[in-house]
């Protein structure tokens, strides 16, 4: 088989795998269920069907995304960071008092109150059930399992495979058997099978507390599916992770954009940080209901009163159509006056937070 028919037949894999995994996307905009969850009230953000799903936007959706899986040269020395730097931040990430370092696309080392939580731990090559097709990613993860350091939380935010990797899981609970597994409800199984001790099947409005530092769920507008069929049957969450003066971190997970981010703010306070997702938008007309544009991004660390917003959910898989630089740049360009300073970072990247905590800017 030639090169270029190897590239096609990988598209055509690429793409199928996707119009799999994104099914409940193509569906139907997330309902969100009705009620006060810690005094958040859920909405939907559009009654009825999501009429874009079964539109031709979804099949370009599909159709840019696997061609952007071929985009490996834009992987370059300014985007991802050199293994022997990583190694040197994580020891400077270990005596931190507020910091993240990023993996690459939603999967974060959050450094708050002297305890270690890491996000949406996706370290496996695709985002895919099988690891013969699916977006394969454009960098290796910046530290393997093997590399991390001490992790006491892990929290997932949906069921999706570019968040909840059953593979992941199950290396991280042989490395980290005491560490505490935070999922929506309804995951509790992915837990039990990767052999972690504790597993949370969290709601929005439940606080988990580890060493201190309490881990907030609260609600997300996107959608769930796991094999297609199962579209909604779980819930998106994000999660407010809160340890007094040492600081406060909002993992904002995978969402669209909508009112119960003011909620929040109103509700609980503003956080110091908001890591929210900008990737994953184009074409938008199709996606808009489950995934955030960067400048919709930058809305959300607005409304939640963040301090600074870190960019996330881009650069790693190829997952939709737009450039891969491209949410970056959008991102910086929606800062405005008064709101939350806008960070983006490079794979493997390390930033202290310290200066931003408790009003302090």
């Amino acid at each position: 088989m030639t090169t270029s028919v190897q590239c096609r037949a990988r598209a055509c894999l690429v793409a199928c795998l996707l119009a799999l995994l994104l099914a409940g996307c193509a569906a139907r905009a997330p309902h969100l269920i009705a009620g006060d969850h810690g005094g958040i009230l859920d909405a939907p953000l559009q009654q009825g069907d999501y009429s874009e799903g079964n539109s031709a936007a979804w099949l370009g959706f599909l159709l840019k995304a696997s061609v952007n899986g071929y985009a490996q040269d834009v992987v370059t020395a300014r985007y991802v960071t050199p293994k022997a730097e990583v190694l040197a931040e994580r020891k400077r990430f270990e005596h931190s008092e507020l910091s993240v370092l990023w993996i690459g696309h939603s999967t974060f080392l959050i450094r708050i109150g002297g305890v270690t939580i890491l996000t949406d731990p996706v370290f496996s090559n695709a985002a895919a059930p099988l690891q013969l097709g699916g977006p394969q990613r454009y960098a290796p993860p910046a530290l393997d399992i093997d590399e991390l350091p001490p992790v006491d939380a892990i929290v997932v935010s949906h069921n999706h495979y570019d968040h909840l990797d059953d593979t992941s899981l199950a290396r991280l609970a042989r490395r980290f058997p005491m560490a505490s597994l935070v999922l929506p409800k309804g995951n509790e199984m992915h837990g039990a099978m990767a052999g972690f001790r504790e597993t949370v099947g969290a709601e929005p409005g439940q606080t988990v507390t580890v060493a201190g530092v309490k881990i907030l769920a609260l609600p997300a507008y996107h959608e769930t599916s796991r094999f297609g069929i199962d579209a909604d049957q779980t819930r998106a969450l994000g999660y407010y992770l809160r340890a007094g003066r040492a600081g406060s971190v909002y993992f904002a997970g995978d969402t669209a954009y909508g009112p119960v981010f003011k909620q929040i703010r109103a509700a609980y306070g503003a956080p110091d940080v908001a890591l929210v997702p900008i990737g994953a938008y184009e074409p938008h007309e199709a996606t808009r209901y489950v995934h955030a544009s960067p400048e919709e991004a930058m809305r959300v660390a607005g409304d939640l009163g963040a301090k600074v917003a870190i960019g996330m959910h881009w650069g790693t898989f190829p997952l939709s159509g737009e450039p891969v630089f491209e949410p970056a740049r959008r991102f910086l360009r929606a800062c405005h006056a008064g709101g939350p300073k806008p960070m983006v970072m490079r794979i493997g990247g390390y930033q202290d937070l310290s200066a931003f905590r408790g009003g302090r800017y």
